[in-house]
């Protein structure tokens, strides 16, 4: 019976050091987290493209590039669909004032053989009538409700000769 009382007295004892050792590391970083939401927006005019990044507490960092040649609207946003969100354009009222000619992802082109590297969802529209419009896109996941963590907004005017003007690009 004296064997199995030190027996059990010395696997309690490892067992409170393992945790104790285990613990130390454990911060709460929440504690430590402030929310540094900053918007930058970059206009220039030589090549039409806008970039913005956003950071904030959820450390996602949307990064986004408008293209615009005055004929035709290319909206490029970073992201990673191994984590189940995509990039998805969510408002329907383009239709009429814009007309989506093509929309997808490309695969990174650097370090294309790591797991977990993201890549470009990209839209591409054409003028179809004068007008204004605002293209709404989420980053989402299809099979979650409410998991919405990054919306961007690009707001847009077609003229009547058809050259299209980004008028506003936001994001939250």
């Amino acid at each position: 019976m004296k064997v199995s009382s030190k027996l059990l007295l010395a696997v309690s004892l490892v067992l409170v050091v393992a945790l104790a050792v285990g613990a130390s590391g454990c911060t709460d970083n929440d504690a430590n987290v402030t929310n540094n939401t900053t918007n930058n927006t970059t206009n220039n005019t030589t090549n039409n493209t806008t970039n913005t990044t956003t950071n904030n507490t959820t450390d996602f960092e949307p990064n986004v590039t408008v293209i615009n040649d005055n004929k035709t609207l290319s909206v490029k946003i970073v992201g990673n669909p191994t984590t189940g969100y995509t990039w998805n354009l969510t408002n329907t009222t383009v239709v009429g004032v814009l007309n989506q000619t093509s929309s997808g992802y490309t695969d990174p082109t650097t370090d294309a053989n790591m797991v977990g590297v993201p890549g470009e969802f990209y839209w591409t529209f054409d003028g179809v009538r004068d007008g204004n419009t605002t293209l709404t896109f989420e980053y989402a996941r299809s099979f979650e409700d409410n998991s919405t963590i990054a919306t961007v907004k690009v707001d847009v005017k077609v003229n009547t000769d058809l050259t299209i003007e980004v008028v506003n690009v936001t994001e939250s």
